[in-house]
């Protein structure tokens, strides 16, 4: 759902054959995300695709004004409005519906069945209109129209303009994605999703900032090199806000007391075991027990038992796997052990 003037993106979400959604759910769900506000009247136009009449019927209900083509379906358009055989060009016929709207027939190049919400059928407006290409429906009054003129002003019905003015809103937003859309191959599903996310983010940021002020520094240029000058500045914005958060991290990083980095892993040979010398380092109170990350085998009973394996002792003590360790050292070490690893000195 897009504005119709500027192209930016109000709502969207994604619909699929997977997700049972039907057109009228698709309808309502976008129209209550609009402000609701006595100051903002909105009216919502739509092609064929979407005015059914339980459409524009709950449409009316929200208070949400709507305006588009339709098409035919059980017990509508009214007979009454079927009935209708007049062919000369430029003719409106209207129609009051139960459900709140006007259901209208006008004749351009063919027959155009509208519903609206907001117009009366009786309000027009005059516009320069360019000569159609003569086909079988229309041969009849092109003559009578045009005569030899490439464009004549005609009076339209205003609801005809309307349509024709408010239904550009979707084309602008795709316009404007379309000129910068990445040109990657994607195999997940989710991915396209999400570049679209990001699309519409780049679009309604420039849509946003040329109606604050923002201005290109060519002037002169086309209108997609002020959006190409826009995108620069839009990806400069985040990485220089992504480096301020960086630096803002390791300054807050350096104000807090981080532990000593992990030391060396030990490995305690089989044959002539002897306990690492960093056990000493610093003050003994300085080396607390604390939680490790993950359990590990306790150095030394993993000591005392290549020693005793090694005097050929029966039975071999055993091996405690400890999710504990001391702080400074780095080494798992279970209860027992704690005190007698920072005293015993190897032999």
């Amino acid at each position: 759902m897009c504005d119709a003037t500027t192209g930016y993106v109000y709502e969207f979400f994604p619909d699929g054959r997977q997700q049972k959604q039907t057109i009228y759910d698709t309808v309502i769900g976008l129209a209550i995300t609009l402000p609701n506000s006595p100051q903002n009247n909105f009216v919502i136009a739509m092609d064929n695709y979407f005015t059914w009449q339980k459409v524009v019927t709950g449409l009316t209900s929200l208070g949400v004004g709507c305006v588009g083509t339709s098409r035919p379906e059980r017990n509508w358009p009214p007979k009454e409005l079927k009935s209708i055989e007049d062919p000369r060009f430029n003719t409106l016929y209207t129609l009051p519906d139960k459900g709140g709207f006007l259901s209208c027939r006008w004749i351009d190049n063919n027959v155009v069945t509208m519903v609206t919400n907001v117009h009366t059928g009786d309000e027009s407006i005059k516009r320069a209109r360019k000569r159609p290409r003569k086909t079988n429906t229309n041969r009849k009054h092109l003559e009578e129209v045009w005569g030899e003129k490439a464009v004549v002003d005609v009076h339209i019905p205003r609801i005809i303009d309307d349509y024709n003015h408010w239904m550009l809103g979707v084309d602008k937003a795709d316009q404007f994605i379309a000129y910068y859309r990445p040109n990657l191959r994607c195999r997940r599903v989710w991915m396209p999703l999400l570049f679209h996310c990001f699309d519409v983010a780049r679009v309604n940021s420039y849509i946003a900032a040329s109606q604050l002020g923002w201005e290109p520094t060519n002037k002169g240029g086309a209108a997609h090199g002020a959006h190409k000058e826009f995108i620069a500045g839009y990806i400069k914005a985040f990485l220089a806000r992504a480096t301020t958060f960086e630096t803002r991290q390791s300054r807050r990083l350096k104000d807090v007391e981080t532990p000593s980095p992990p030391l060396k892993r030990v490995r305690l040979s089989t044959k002539n075991p002897r306990l690492p010398d960093h056990r000493f380092n610093g003050n003994y109170n300085d080396h607390i027990k604390t939680e490790a990350p993950s359990q590990g085998r306790c150095i030394m009973c993993a000591y005392f038992f290549y020693k005793a394996r090694n005097a050929k002792q029966n039975p071999l003590p055993h091996i405690s796997r400890p999710k504990k360790w001391c702080n400074e050292c780095r080494d798992h070490l279970c209860d027992k052990h704690f005190h007698a690893y920072h005293v015993i000195k190897n032999p």
